[in-house]
Parts: C-alpha cells; structure tokens; sequence
C-alpha cells in the first residue's frame, strides 16, 4: 500500500490556525496533558509539513526544533504531569512559533 503524502494534507492558513489552536489550548485548559490526539496530530502536521512544503534553511530549522521540543513531552495522559519541564519545551515551542509565524491578513502586525 502506498501512503498518500497529499492525505489529510492542509492549506497553510489551516496549518497556521492549527498549530496557534495547539498552542492556545495549552495555555488554556490545565487538563492539556489529557488531549492526546490533537498533541499526536500537531506533530505529525509538522511532520509533513515539513517534507511537503519549500522552506528556507532558518523556518525548516526553527520547525524542527519545535518537533524536537514536542518529542520531548510524553504524550501519555498523567505521564510527569507534575513537572513543569514539559511547560518549559511547550514555551520554547511556541517561542519558536512565533518567530517564524506569518502575520495574519486581518490581525496586522500578529507576528
């Protein structure tokens, strides 16, 4: 079976709002740990990302290291939920986002 890189693929507006959705919901739900899937997806999104899209050497590294900042987390439910190291690569994650987010047409100077 050939797997299918166009699969579930995303416009890059959707990729942007799902990755500024990831990082939003962190910072708003104290049960964050427990959403699983959406932390599974948003690094396979980045994941495809980054083989599928053209980028220059400082965003593709930036990406990568938001992947690896988010590899560092256990994605089990409970796993080190009283550690705060996995609040530290969340925040160097979302730094990282930030600094190579595109602005948003009708959120001017959002970057």
């Amino acid at each position: 079976m050939m797997f299918d890189n166009s699969a579930g693929k995303l416009s890059l507006e959707q990729f942007i709002a799902s990755l500024d959705s990831f990082f939003g919901l962190w910072r708003l739900d104290s049960s964050f740990r427990e959403h699983v899937m959406m932390y599974i997806v948003t690094k396979e999104r980045i994941r495809r990302f980054l083989e599928t899209a053209e980028l220059n050497l400082q965003v593709e590294s930036a990406f990568r290291a938001i992947l690896e900042q988010l590899e560092t987390i256990g994605p089990i439910p409970g796993a080190a939920t009283d550690d705060p190291a996995y609040e530290d690569h969340l925040l160097a994650a979302e730094k990282l986002w930030q600094s190579i987010r595109p602005p948003s047409p009708d959120k001017p100077g959002n970057n």
